[in-house]
């Protein structure tokens, strides 16, 4: 099982340091245009649908930043089996509450 473990870790090694390669060609991400940091606070966070969050992943630009990740075009074409994972991270505990 350890070295089963073992070639999963390299393979993923080496496909994230492939992807990393492919996408160095890609203007690199900047943050001298951040401008001021930001000072407002979310006091509560409201669950979303996954209808929703699927519908803002698809609208959103398909950019990539060496720094991602994951590729953007990789999240939406694995979209379908990535929106679960919206769901169960509602259930953290807090996650929706408001501060008290």
């Amino acid at each position: 099982m350890e070295s089963f473990v073992d070639d999963m870790g390299t393979f993923f090694i080496r496909k994230i340091t492939n992807l990393r390669a492919k996408l160095a060609c890609v203007d690199d991400c900047t943050y001298s245009n951040l401008g001021d940091p930001c000072v407002s606070s979310f006091e509560k966070f409201e669950p979303l649908e996954m209808e929703a969050v699927k519908h803002l992943v698809l609208e959103s630009n398909t950019k990539s930043c060496s720094l991602d990740p994951i590729p953007t075009s990789m999240v939406k074409e694995c979209l379908d089996e990535l929106l679960p994972l919206s769901e169960i991270s509602q259930y953290r505990d807090g996650a929706t509450k408001s501060k008290e």
